[in-house]
């Protein structure tokens, strides 16, 4: 009996720690700031040692950053390795665009009055999904999330100035990821667990282009970079 106490008390306690470690980790417990609250000049200088510390012995990119402070600009940094930048310089966004692409595809969706959990499948002409039983199940709601049983992992691959860029559809169909080429197709079925899909935002893309009638870069500054006022921002290849 007395073992069987000890044993308790013991699991009672891990259990115990293990929430205390969660919290505190989740809270910030095991960090150390970088400069103290509520200064953003000791924040921005060390911001500024950081990156020099990260690129200080490779080769270093162009870097713009900006802090905003109760909505004003407080701080700008610009830093020139292969290029002359300015504040006018335009940087790839990268992933960060989905951000993006899901509002305005959102924004589509509240214009034509679209569910968000309506199967894709039925709107697309131009393109279909290689043959699998779950096309039918894949909704927008599936593709914003990475949730649709999407199997490509794609990540895009860059292009070089002398490359000419693919179409759409040609993305689509033959992908060429970072990693080499891939397909675009429903392997698992959708809602059951989180997948990374690049080509889920392909298949966003066409699906703006097929219901609202205009190119994506068009849609997306109607929509979205218009109303903001985001003049220096735009999907249109340059």
């Amino acid at each position: 009996m007395t073992a069987l106490k000890w044993i308790t008390a013991t699991i009672a306690l891990m259990a115990v720690w293990l929430i205390i470690a969660v919290y505190g980790a989740f809270n910030g417990w095991w960090l150390t700031a970088i400069a103290p609250a509520a200064n953003s000049q000791h924040f921005t200088s060390a911001i500024e040692t950081k990156i020099e510390q990260r690129f200080a012995n490779q080769p270093m990119a162009n870097i713009a950053w900006v802090m905003l402070e109760n909505g004003q600009l407080s701080h700008q940094s610009l830093q020139s390795a292969t290029d002359d930048i300015n504040t006018n310089t335009l940087f790839p966004a990268a992933s960060m665009s989905k951000l993006i692409t899901a509002y305005a595809v959102i924004k589509l969706l509240e214009e034509y009055g679209i569910d968000i959990d309506t199967p894709v499948s039925p709107m697309l002409t131009r393109w279909q999904l290689p043959q699998s039983k779950y096309n039918s199940q894949v909704t927008f709601r599936h593709l914003l999330s990475h949730t649709g049983g999407l199997s490509d992992g794609l990540g895009f691959a860059d292009h070089l100035p002398s490359e000419s860029i693919p179409s759409l559809e040609q993305s689509l169909a033959n992908p060429q990821g970072a990693n080499g080429a891939t397909k675009i197709a429903v392997s698992l079925p959708p809602g059951e667990q989180w997948l990374y899909s690049g080509g889920s935002y392909l298949l966003l893309e066409l699906l703006v282009e097929e219901i609202s009638g205009l190119d994506f870069e068009q849609w997306v500054q109607k929509s979205v970079f218009d109303p903001l006022g985001m003049q220096r921002s735009t999907y249109r290849y340059l």
